[in-house]
């Protein structure tokens, strides 16, 4: 989703998101943490850096994806739209 993430102890974060990408205009923000992708094709649990390359490949089955996320300790979901225009 044009984002950048590491993992530690507690999970994967976003470490950065690309300008006018999909998870930009998401709202997807760096310090985020990733705790899961689904779209109909697929549903993956994130809690390595494994399971974040795993749901990042199926990308391209998706035309959105649903993630959920966890920010400032409080869990939101967002769509991003994986259409391009």
């Amino acid at each position: 989703p044009s984002s950048n993430a590491r993992a530690n102890e507690e999970g994967v974060f976003v470490v950065s998101v690309e300008d006018k990408s999909p998870a930009k205009e998401a709202g997807l923000l760096a310090g985020d943490r990733l705790v899961e992708m689904s779209s109909p094709q697929f549903d993956i649990s994130i809690v390595t850096m494994d399971d974040y390359t795993e749901a990042a490949s199926r990308l391209s089955l998706a035309s959105a994806i649903r993630l959920r996320i966890e920010r400032s300790g409080r869990e939101t979901y967002l769509l991003l739209d994986l259409n391009e225009d």
